[in-house]
């Protein structure tokens, strides 16, 4: 994040407790929330997107992308935990 950035996230508020909305420095859109606006600073003026491992979707938040996985992909992430389950107990049988 560039100084600008930091310095401005410095300078406001958190959330709504003030009663004051965020502005995006470079639109001027408005946000009750800081992770809201970090968010959106992200994904449509630095261009950053978080990529799901199964599929082409992308996310502008790790949490978002998680979530995503947890409901779209149990299958894949079934498959992937039996497999290393699997794995670990074959590396401890005797040879």
């Amino acid at each position: 994040m560039s100084f600008y950035l930091k310095r401005f996230f410095v300078n406001k508020s958190t959330s709504l407790v003030s009663g004051k909305k965020l502005k995006c420095p470079f639109c001027e859109k408005l946000y009750g929330y800081e992770t809201n606006l970090r968010a959106h600073i992200r994904q449509r003026h630095q261009g950053i997107r978080v990529p799901c491992p199964f599929c082409s979707r992308t996310f502008t938040r790790n949490n978002t992308v998680r979530r995503h996985i947890a409901r779209e992909h149990k299958a894949e992430l079934n498959l992937k935990a039996f497999e290393q389950s699997n794995h670990s107990m074959l590396d401890s049988v005797p040879q």
